[in-house]
């Protein structure tokens, strides 16, 4: 970019506001392209003019990866501290196979339903902690990815699985401190009980390891559904309640 920086700190015991399009970050940016934003925690705030043009790329320790092309060809890889409030970018699948990269999942989901539409999709999520799906929050996602340097507890609910609308189980993926939570509750109000198939099963685009199988009858106003979910084996397993 014409500035030619490397980082913009806007650390100085003020709230700031930096409004960014992908041109205007191309432009602050370092000939790789690539730009570093630092900020005061809970002060200041980076937003993008153009959130068409952006997409959230992954996260990096404590930082999150934003990748920008606009249809003049400028493109920037911008990236922001978790000091700095920063877009919440409702992620666009494809027709194919996708990752979806999500960060602060409770936010993301007031803004409508993640389809993964067509392809094997894979949602992943960026929070570290507990993290709750609320019921119709995704659909058409076959993995989840809990892989973020942070331990982490998926709750999931057999009715969200009824509602993500999939033919096989929902893969989840993870490491030693992340784990699962199979929680009771249904639509209707009537019980049910999850339970481990014994069946572990492979998905090697995803993981070397084993899924541990289990399964649950959803109850839905369309009727009873039977849900399964396919939990990493390198996971704490779920406790069957």
């Amino acid at each position: 970019g014409a500035a030619g920086l490397d980082i913009l700190d806007m650390t100085n015991g003020h709230a700031n506001l930096l409004k960014l399009d992908v041109a205007a970050a191309a432009d602050l940016a370092g000939p790789d392209g690539k730009l570093t934003l630092y900020g005061d925690w809970s002060g200041d705030t980076v937003a993008f003019s153009d959130p068409e043009n952006w997409t959230l790329a992954g996260r990096d320790a404590s930082f999150l990866i934003y990748q920008g092309t606009d249809p003049a060809g400028n493109q920037v890889e911008l990236t922001v501290h978790l000091d700095v409030a920063s877009p919440n970018l409702f992620p666009k699948a494809s027709d194919g196979d996708d990752v979806l990269n999500v960060y602060q999942l409770w936010i993301t989901e007031q803004s409508g339903v993640i389809d993964g539409k067509d392809g094997f999709d894979m949602l992943h999520l960026l929070d570290g902690g507990p993290i709750s799906p609320r019921l119709g929050s995704f659909k058409h996602i076959e993995a989840i990815d809990l892989l973020n340097d942070h331990d982490n507890v998926l709750a999931i609910h057999a009715s969200t699985l009824a509602e993500n609308g999939i033919s096989g189980p929902l893969f989840i993926t993870g490491e030693a401190g992340d784990s699962v939570s199979l929680e009771q509750s249904a639509i209707l109000g009537a019980p049910f009980e999850w339970t481990a198939t014994g069946t572990a099963i492979t998905n090697s685009a995803l993981s070397n390891n084993f899924f541990n199988v289990y399964q649950a009858v959803a109850h839905t106003s369309g009727g009873d559904v039977i849900v399964q979910l396919a939990v990493d084996q390198a996971m704490l397993q779920p406790t069957l309640p």
